[in-house]
């Protein structure tokens, strides 16, 4: 009987496998998405959806979508949602893909808002048990160093399917867990560049979980912040728990009933009614709804999990009572995913994005992977460092109502890389409002976004798709600058640093002098090449101190100069020509060539 039991299931494995590995091969060729259910706008690009072989048995899940723009030379993005556990469809279908999921979970509708207007977007479905993706023999545990290895499979699998894209620069961005996803992944690209060269230019990660330390501390700072912690316990907390400052205190390592103090306050911030993905957002009223995210995020990247000093809020009857799925689903769902899950497992849908009979069904996120999955690092920074020392640019995103990845986490890690700070905290501006705020180091931006959570993309799409479009398209005004610098002359650091110094004394109006002693060593080749940049950089200067918003104010200065000369110009008009003018002829003449 046994033996009969071993031959059977052996036979079962092998046809499975066998089966699976035909649909492979014929899917290089059947990829492409023919008609996708509740689509009922034209588009103007290629969209696939197939499985790329990451190990000998796992099979992730992919879903493409070409630019709108210019598909042929514009970047190509790999999007990974986090969890761990959950699925990229959901930034596809939820974020920022060309359409999204309607109301009634069988149409779709047209997202004036999608990234690929700009960009060609891959969205994984990582690791495999994820969504879509799957294992053969059944065994989808794995931990992060497995995940950013077969990540960094499917990246190279893609280069072989669509080797047409190999030259377009590719950027790596993810979020939530993605804050490991991305930063493994986009370092293994970086170490692998001599044996598989790929044209790696930048990686994003939006409200990333990159240190498992500073998200438990400043979580607590930000609740007090935002007026959720009473004032004697925060007293009770700095001064008995924290020798009175409570800025450095590492609340890790608390104890006795200072332990149960962090505990109660992460208790109310995941449990006690708030939406933990943005604190002011409100939870879906709708007792039915079971949102499998909410489930995930608590199991996955509730940190506190992993901490000895809290475990037992963990096993206690309290947390078994909130965090089952059928209460959780009732009391704080928070988000409904319910018309995502029934567009992706309608027999149609299955049918245009070629998914196997025998895949088993699709959720947004998968409890199986998210309890067994094994977290190896609870602080990024050896991998940062490794993407920037590979001159590749990084961009930290947050938005900033986020309670599950708080911003203040990733501005104090961005601080404590040791990079040099080239722009300290500055707005950015959406429709001439502040839309947040930027920093600027060698190699990182970090950026907040006003007035969003979790999924910025998603809930402050236009502000994201603006600052993305810069991101991609041109450099930031201080790697403009630097370019100059080292074509002019090698000296490239002491430039450097005198372009700090003279960038500070132009806003604050005192750089004449200094400022000449830059633009005499700049070949007059080099500014005719370079005018354009340096143009920008110089109004950018004067914005700052003008209070001019240079992204409001698109002109010519040659147009301006004209209707100055005439009497035509406005007032704003003729603030720039005079603020431009006071600096000299020499400055005059390089802006005007632009």
């Amino acid at each position: 009987l046994l033996l009969t039991m071993l031959t059977s299931s052996f036979f079962v494995f092998i046809t499975t496998l066998v089966s699976f590995a035909v649909l492979t091969v014929s899917q290089r060729n059947g990829d492409k998405i023919d008609k996708l259910p509740g689509l009922n706008f034209d588009i103007n690009f290629n969209h696939y959806s197939g499985y790329f072989q990451v190990s000998e048995t796992h099979f992730l899940h992919y879903w493409f979508v070409e630019s709108q723009g210019n598909p042929e030379k514009d970047p190509v993005i790999f999007w990974f949602n986090g969890g761990p556990g959950c699925s990229s469809i959901d930034g596809l279908l939820n974020e920022m893909g060309p359409y999204t999921t309607a109301d009634d979970g069988k149409s779709l509708k047209e997202n004036p808002y999608a990234w690929n207007k700009l960009a060609n977007v891959m969205y994984i479905e990582s690791p495999a048990g994820v969504g879509y993706s799957y294992s053969i023999d059944g065994n989808t545990t794995t931990n992060d160093d497995q995940t950013a290895l077969e990540n960094y499979n499917a990246v190279k699998e893609f280069y072989k399917l669509y080797p047409k894209f190999r030259r377009n620069p590719l950027f790596i961005m993810a979020e939530s867990y993605g804050g490991v996803y991305g930063p493994s992944l986009t370092a293994k690209i970086v170490e692998g560049m001599k044996d598989f060269k790929i044209n790696l230019k930048g990686m994003a990660i939006g409200n990333g979980y990159v240190n498992e330390k500073l998200n438990i501390d400043t979580s607590v700072r930000f609740a007090y912040g935002h007026g959720i912690i009473d004032e004697k316990i925060w007293t009770t907390l700095e001064h008995e728990c924290c020798n009175g400052c409570i800025e450095s205190c590492d609340l890790t390592q608390v104890d006795g009933h200072c332990a149960r103090i962090v505990e109660d306050i992460f208790q109310f911030l995941w449990f006690g009614g708030l939406n933990p993905y943005d604190l002011y957002r409100n939870c879906d009223p709708n007792p039915d709804v079971n949102s499998k995210k909410m489930e995930a995020i608590q199991r996955g990247v509730t940190f506190l999990r992993s901490i000895p000093a809290y475990s037992r809020l963990f096993k206690a009857d309290l947390y078994r009572k909130y965090s089952q799925p059928t209460v959780m689903g009732a009391s704080v769902p928070c988000l409904n995913d319910s018309e995502l899950v029934t567009y992706m497992n309608s027999p149609e849908t299955r049918k245009a994005l070629h998914i196997p009979d025998s895949v088993e069904s699709w959720d947004i996120c998968s409890d199986k992977i998210t309890t067994s999955y094994q977290k190896q690092y609870s602080d990024m920074t050896p991998f940062f460092k490794t993407i920037i020392e590979g001159n590749v640019r990084i961009l930290l995103y947050y938005g900033d109502t986020d309670m599950a990845c708080n911003f203040m986490m990733g501005q104090q890690f961005a601080a404590s890389l040791g990079l040099k700070r080239r722009l300290s905290k500055q707005p950015w501006k959406f429709d001439r409002q502040i839309a947040g705020f930027k920093t600027i180091y060698d190699g990182l931006t970090f950026l907040t976004v006003r007035g969003a959570g979790h999924m910025a993309p998603q809930w402050k799409a236009p502000q994201i798709e603006k600052k993305k479009a810069k991101y991609d398209d041109k450099k930031v005004i201080i790697e403009s600058m630097k370019k100059i610098l080292e074509e002019s002359n090698n000296k490239v650091e002491e430039n450097i640093n005198k372009f700090d110094e003279i960038k500070g004394r132009i806003i604050n109006e005192q750089g004449r002098e200094l400022e000449k002693i830059i633009l005499d060593k700049i070949p007059e080749e080099i500014v005719s090449m370079t005018n354009a940049k340096y143009f920008e950089l110089r109004y950018e200067a004067l914005s700052e101190n003008n209070h001019i918003n240079m992204e409001d104010t698109m002109y010519n200065f040659d147009k301006i100069r004209e209707r100055v000369k005439k009497g035509k110009a406005t007032i704003e008009e003729e603030k720039i020509y005079k603020s431009i003018k006071a600096y000299g002829n020499k400055v005059l003449t390089c802006l005007t060539r632009g």
